[in-house]
């Protein structure tokens, strides 16, 4: 179920223009609070589930997840699951990464 919703809000993330900052804002708001309903699903989808093409656009919040629930297993997570697309062009998601690391208290 949480996969679905993700691809979903991803979809409409995808459909906004660049510069449509209010509804690109919604939709990380969006995406940020599904992923903290229950972080422990988050974390399986995002291990077991996740392509890399929507770990590339749930990149886009992983600080703000980490700033809503402070939690270093997230973290974990997103470094495994990082590593997992050795092969792939990643220096945003990396990016990314470290943004939500330095989020944590």
């Amino acid at each position: 179920m949480l996969k679905d919703e993700v691809k979903s809000i991803i979809e409409k993330r995808k459909s906004y223009d660049p510069e449509d900052y209010i509804n690109i804002e919604k939709s990380w708001n969006e995406l940020t609070d599904k992923l903290c309903e229950n972080l422990d699903e988050s974390i399986k989808y995002l291990s077991n589930e996740c392509q890399y093409e929507e770990f590339s656009w749930i990149s886009e919040v992983f600080d703000d997840v980490v700033d809503k629930t402070q939690s270093k297993e997230f973290i974990t997570c997103l470094d495994k699951v990082y590593d997992k697309y050795k092969d792939m062009d990643k220096d945003h998601i990396d990016l990314s990464i470290e943004a939500a690391k330095d989020k944590l208290d």
